[in-house]
């Protein structure tokens, strides 16, 4: 049998897990959308994303460098010829996202199973 692990632990996993799997999806949608809308979308997150950054709790740090590099490539993708490396970071990043989100997903069901 395993080691019981603790609810703080279990909701650190599915909250992780969720905003992950959000954060991948979102990666994916700002690749494709119409100019205008990727010039506000991407310097909401990147002015969002410093500020997060700024902030003094030392959990924001993290999602806030991930915010602000998705702003910053999102911004880049609307440079003619920067379009396709900035469009595949933010692949690459979803990829990743999803990666770690689907990990702490599986991280959460055993974690609810030890609890069992």
């Amino acid at each position: 049998m395993s080691d019981l692990i603790s609810t703080n632990t279990a909701a650190k996993y599915g909250i992780f897990s969720a905003g992950a799997i959000g954060s991948a999806i979102v990666l994916l949608a700002l690749k494709k959308l119409p100019l205008f809308v990727a010039l506000i979308a991407g310097a909401v997150l990147l002015f969002f994303g410093i500020g997060l950054v700024t902030s003094k709790k030392s959990g924001d740090k993290i999602p806030g460098l991930i915010c602000a590099g998705a702003g910053a490539l999102t911004l880049l993708s609307l440079l003619p010829f920067l379009t396709g490396f900035a469009n595949g970071l933010l692949g690459l990043g979803a990829l990743a996202l999803f990666a770690a989100g689907i990990w702490n997903a599986v991280k959460f069901i055993l974690a609810l199973r030890s609890r069992s």
